[in-house]
C-alpha cells in the first residue's frame, strides 16, 4: 500500500509537461472543436481531446520513468524554454510549474526591451503580458499595424520541440492580441519555400534553416551537423556574432577617430606655426594675434581644442590669405573636423545602454493608443497562413518601418523671403 501511494506521488510529481495544469495556471479555456493551427506552416484539426490523447503514451513512459525514479532518486526539476521571435528575440525559461527562472535576450533588440525589468520569478502568463505591453510600448508591435505577428516554440532541454505547450503559449500570446485588440498572428513555425529544398537537403525545418542562414551570412561558422544544432543554440551564437561584429565596428570607428584627430591636430599646428612666421614680420602691428596663436599652440600641446577655437583658427587663416593656399588647407581641415565629429556622434550612439535607447524609443514613440481592431480573433485565424509564409520579409520590413521612425531628420533650410520685382 506504501509502495503504491509513493509511486502516485512520484507520478504527480514527475509530470515534467504538466500541460493542463500550466493551462489552468494560465487561465487560458480550452479551444472549441476542431480549430485550425498552423503548426511548422502546416494547418491541421486541434481536437477538444488532442491534448489528452497525446497524453496516452506519455503517461506510458512517465510509468518506466517513476521506477527509474525510485531507484535512482533526483532532485531537480525540468525547465522548458520558450523561444519569442518578434524582432527583438528572447528565451524565457520556465519551471513545470509555469513559473519564470530566467530570461536571455537573443539580439539588442531585446536588451532594450528587458531593460528596467524585473520579470523573474513571475508566472509565465504575467511575463507573457509584460513584455508584450513593452513592444507595443516601444513600437516592435504597432496599434495601428495590421501585420504584426509573432512566433514561438516551447522546447526543452535538449532543445525539442514541445508541441502542446507551444499551443498552449500561442493561445497566451493571442489572448494578448485580442484583450488589447490589436491585429497580430501567433505563429508556431515558418513556411518559405526559397529555403525548403536547402533545409530538406540538411534535414531540418525551415524555421531553424533560416536561422542557420542567417548565422552564416553573418560569418559565422559551424562546427557541427545542423541537424545536431537547436534553435536555441543557434540563436545563441547569432546573439553573440551580433555583439562581436558591434565591437568590431566601435574598434574600427575608434581606430578613425584618432587618426582623422591626428591629422587635424597636425595640420592647425603647421598651419599656426606659419600664421606665427607670416605675421612676425611685423611684430608690433601683429603682436596680439601671435599670442593668440601661441597659446592655440600650447592648448594643442597639452589638450584638445574645441570646436569654436577650430573655427576661430580656420577663420583667422582665411583673413589673412593672399593667394588662396590657405583657404583650401582650411577648408581640408573643416572636412576633417566634420568626420572627427561624425566619428563621435557614431560612437556615442553605438555605446549607449539598452536604458537609454528604450528611453529614447519611449520619448519618440509617445503615449501609446488602445487598440481599436474588432474581430480580432478572426483575423488571426484568417492570416495564420500567409503571416508564416511572409515571416522572413515582414520582419526585414518592421525593422526598417522602425529604423525609419528613429531616424534623425535633417532641418529644413530657413524659407526665403519672397524677391521682389
Amino acid at each position: 500500500m506504501r509502495f503504491e501511494s509513493k509511486l502516485k506521488a512520484d507520478i504527480k510529481k514527475s509530470n515534467t509537461l504538466g500541460v493542463n495544469d500550466l493551462k489552468a495556471r494560465l487561465n487560458l479555456e480550452s479551444r472549441p472543436e476542431p480549430v485550425l493551427a498552423m503548426n511548422n506552416g502546416q494547418v491541421k484539426a486541434v481536437g477538444r481531446f488532442s491534448y489528452l490523447k497525446a497524453l496516452i503514451p506519455i503517461l506510458l513512459a512517465l510509468v518506466i520513468a517513476v521506477l527509474v525514479y525510485i531507484m535512482i532518486p533526483k532532485d531537480r526539476g525540468q525547465s522548458q524554454y520558450l523561444i519569442i521571435d518578434i524582432n527583438p528575440s528572447f528565451e524565457i525559461e520556465y519551471d513545470q510549474s509555469g513559473n519564470v527562472v530566467g530570461v536571455f535576450p537573443y539580439n539588442e533588440d531585446a536588451e532594450i526591451v528587458l531593460s528596467n525589468m524585473e520579470i523573474k520569478d513571475c508566472t509565465l502568463d504575467s511575463a507573457v503580458s509584460q513584455i508584450f505591453d513593452k513592444c507595443v510600448n516601444l513600437g516592435y508591435i504597432g496599434t495601428e499595424r495590421e501585420d504584426n505577428a509573432v512566433l514561438v516554440s516551447a522546447v526543452d532541454e535538449a532543445g525539442n520541440k514541445n508541441e502542446e505547450l507551444t499551443e498552449t503559449i500561442k493561445m497566451l500570446f493571442a489572448k494578448e492580441f485580442s484583450t488589447k485588440k490589436i491585429l497580430g498572428v501567433v505563429i508556431t513555425g515558418i513556411v518559405d519555400s526559397t529555403l525548403e529544398d536547402e533545409a530538406s537537403a540538411h534535414g531540418v525545418d525551415v524555421q531553424k534553416y533560416a536561422y542557420i542562414k542567417e548565422y552564416i551570412d553573418m560569418g559565422g561558422e559551424l562546427d557541427k551537423e545542423y541537424k545536431d544544432v537547436s534553435i536555441r543554440e543557434i540563436r545563441s551564437l547569432i546573439y553573440e556574432k551580433e555583439k562581436e561584429i558591434k565591437s568590431q565596428a566601435i574598434a574600427d570607428i575608434e581606430k578613425a577617430k584618432e587618426g582623422l584627430q591626428n591629422g587635424l591636430e597636425l595640420s592647425l599646428k603647421g598651419v599656426l606655426l606659419e600664421q606665427i612666421a607670416i605675421l612676425s614680420k611685423d611684430i608690433i602691428e601683429n603682436s596680439e594675434k601671435i599670442e593668440l596663436y601661441k597659446a592655440y599652440l600650447e592648448t594643442l600641446e597639452n589638450g584638445q581644442l574645441t570646436d569654436k577655437e577650430i573655427q576661430d583658427i580656420l577663420e583667422e587663416i582665411k583673413k589673412n590669405d593672399e593667394d588662396g593656399v590657405l583657404t583650401e588647407i582650411a577648408g581640408g581641415i573643416s572636412q576633417m573636423l566634420d568626420k572627427v565629429n561624425e566619428a563621435e556622434k557614431n560612437l556615442n550612439s553605438l555605446n549607449k545602454t539598452p536604458e537609454e535607447m528604450a528611453n529614447e524609443k519611449l520619448d519618440k514613440i509617445g503615449p501609446i493608443k488602445d487598440g481599436m481592431a474588432s474581430e480580432v480573433e478572426k483575423w488571426q485565424q484568417d492570416m495564420e497562413q500567409s503571416a508564416s509564409s511572409n515571416w522572413l520579409e515582414n520582419k526585414d520590413k518592421w525593422k526598417n518601418d522602425l529604423e525609419e521612425i528613429f531616424k534623425p531628420k535633417d532641418k529644413e533650410p530657413p524659407k526665403q523671403g519672397k524677391q521682389e520685382g
